[in-house]
């Protein structure tokens, strides 16, 4: 591994991306498909590889992950961990990752990159020398998704800017990282996190408390996509439970935020989901009820957060 930041003008980076994977072989062979065209797409800028950490006990990843090694010049490394704890899985991706190339891009596996995505987030990198690229990730709903999920904003949370924007936080699932930052910093997923989620916020935390340079890549897409199966009511007002519960647990346990301070959040953002759709009917818009009433959800979620409690991600 170079002792550089960033590769020379001309060079072509030494790069892995790492994916996590838990009991998905089918979504995993899809993604490894799509990101054997990004490192195509790449090929003047980076040499691509690829780890792939899969923490099923029965190791069901495998033959996908080692079936798709010819497909990359640097090839697909294999790990399964079996942990149960999302922060051990990611932990030992960029460990492998890190003894094997200078840069890290990660991804979750049940995203799709954008095949220019690999060479947008090095290009961003080199014209601005951060140590950390992250671009946008939106959903992709699937065919069957009810109406009113099409309509209504559960999901319109993709991160906007130009290319070269200082950002403070970004996408586990869409980020580029300088793998001499990562080890000249110590950092790591906490496992604390590892199953209540919230491990990659306080990862981003962590890296820009001891000054990480990190940018907008506008270019650099993903797409989530979201299985049939959580296209419905009791899923999605269950994400934003847990979603209003990690935005506090992790708010307090990296200083941001009081506990007081969370619960009042938590009251104004209760509020704002009793009066939106009261203000959208006066305007003649839509009241898009189901998304506050799942706003009111992430507000007694935070509201517990606040409280100490912690939901467990599912």
């Amino acid at each position: 591994m170079s002792t550089t930041a960033a590769s020379a003008p001309g060079e072509r980076a030494l790069l892995t991306v790492c994916v996590c994977t838990y009991k998905r072989p089918e979504v995993l062979r899809i993604l490894l498909g799509r990101l054997a065209s990004c490192a195509e797409g790449a090929s003047e800028v980076a040499e691509v590889g690829v780890v792939v950490v899969d923490d099923d006990p029965a190791a069901s990843a495998a033959t996908v992950a080692q079936a798709a090694g010819s497909s990359f010049a640097r090839g697909v490394r294999y790990e399964a961990t079996g942990s149960g704890n999302v922060s051990t899985a990611r932990n030992r991706a960029i460990e492998l990752g890190i003894e094997d190339a200078d840069w890290l891009a990660t991804i979750d596996d049940d995203c799709l990159p954008s095949e220019a995505w690999l060479r947008e987030l090095v290009v961003v990198q080199r014209r601005t020398g951060a140590e950390c690229v992250s671009g946008a990730c939106d959903t992709e709903l699937p065919p069957e998704a009810p109406r009113w999920l099409r309509e209504q904003p559960f999901h319109d949370d993709a991160t906007t800017g130009t290319d070269g924007d200082a950002i403070s936080m970004g996408y586990m699932k869409n980020s580029l990282f300088s793998s001499l930052f990562i080890t000249e910093h110590g950092l790591r997923f906490d496992p604390r996190f590892g199953e209540i989620g919230g491990e990659d916020a306080m990862f981003f935390l962590s890296a820009h408390a001891v000054g990480m340079h990190h940018v907008y890549a506008a270019h650099a897409l993903v797409r989530e996509q979201l299985p049939a199966e959580r296209a419905n009511l009791r899923y999605q007002m269950r994400r934003r439970f847990w979603y209003g519960n990690t935005e506090a647990v992790t708010s307090i346990a990296s200083g941001r935020a009081s506990r007081a301070r969370m619960a009042a959040s938590a009251g104004t953002m209760a509020m704002s989901g009793v009066l939106n759709p009261v203000r959208r009917a006066a305007r003649g818009q839509r009241p898009q009820l189901l998304f506050h009433a799942s706003e009111l959800l992430r507000a007694a979620g935070r509201l517990l957060g606040a409280a100490g409690v912690k939901l467990e991600h599912r």
